[in-house]
């Protein structure tokens, strides 16, 4: 829940401003962020989306991995009507 706070914030200063202030804030898009150690009965979870504004449509995919880095499910689904990226 963190990271998707964390995340959510990063997209939102990230957003065009009228403000130069905001500028020297923004955080690097290109940033490795960091991961932290698994547990012994860990799962990592994998996410992505991409959102289209002229259609409003999202794109979700997710992949789950055990600490042996095998692939234990992974999917993808698409939704209409979604109003931003920060939804998607």
């Amino acid at each position: 829940m963190n990271n998707s706070i964390k995340s959510a914030r990063e997209w939102s200063l990230a957003q065009p401003s009228t403000s130069n202030a905001m500028s020297n804030t923004m955080p690097n898009p290109h940033a490795v962020p960091t991961v932290q150690p698994a547990g012994d009965n860990c799962i990592s979870v994998f996410t992505d989306a991409a959102w289209r504004s002229s259609h409003g449509a999202t794109g979700c995919g997710w992949m789950l991995q055990n600490l042996d880095l095998s692939v234990t499910q992974h999917g993808w689904k698409c939704f209409n009507y979604t109003p931003s990226a920060l939804t998607a």
